[in-house]
């Protein structure tokens, strides 16, 4: 259950329809920074290629960044999930208004559908616990690759992430999958 200081936006500000230009997108965003100006702005992103998992959480306001790599039973989703929980985790320490941007629009469906995957259920307890540090925190889905400078920002530091592992556990999804896949393989 989601607090009533947080609220979940995918599609309610004008810069979230991708049918716009970047130049559009770009315009419009901006114009929604300048409303939530009083506010401490995070980003998220997370990264998969063929032999690395990894994640970054970045606090636009102060340029404090964390990025690492997870294990690779982990999917793309699960990733982006835990680069909201670092980033809540790690910056949600002051009474103030928090807006933390994310391109993942499965994970917010998911916490707005209270979905019973396990990531989903940590992210809660996390979003739980951080809403009551903070004034507000409003999770925003933004459009990858479309000229966000704070998304932009959190792609690259995630796809560039240094190899250390950040996070030790596995959501069990996860692990049912490969062992999924392991099993037909082996047929």
């Amino acid at each position: 259950m989601i607090p009533a200081n947080v609220t979940i936006h995918c599609r309610d500000f004008a810069f979230q329809n991708r049918n716009l230009s970047t130049f559009q997108i770009r315009n419009r965003f901006n114009s929604f920074r300048n409303q939530n100006r009083g506010s401490v702005f995070l980003a998220t992103d997370a990264s998969k290629s063929l032999f690395r998992v990894t994640v970054a959480a970045i606090n636009i306001n102060n340029n404090q960044r964390i990025s690492g790599e997870l294990d690779y039973y982990y999917s793309i989703n699960s990733a982006e999930a835990v680069a909201i929980i670092l980033a809540l985790q790690n910056y949600v320490v002051a009474n103030v208004n928090y807006v933390l941007l994310t391109d993942s629009m499965t994970i917010l469906r998911g916490l707005k559908r209270n979905s019973s995957l396990s990531v989903i259920r940590r992210l809660n307890e996390v979003i739980n616990h951080v809403s009551s540090l903070s004034v507000s925190l409003k999770l925003v889905w933004v459009p990858s690759h479309k000229g966000i400078p704070e998304n932009c920002l959190a792609d690259k530091l995630a796809k560039y992430a240094r190899a250390r592992t950040i996070v030790h556990w596995i959501p069990l999804e996860d692990i049912q999958r490969e062992e999924e896949k392991y099993d037909l393989e082996s047929i």
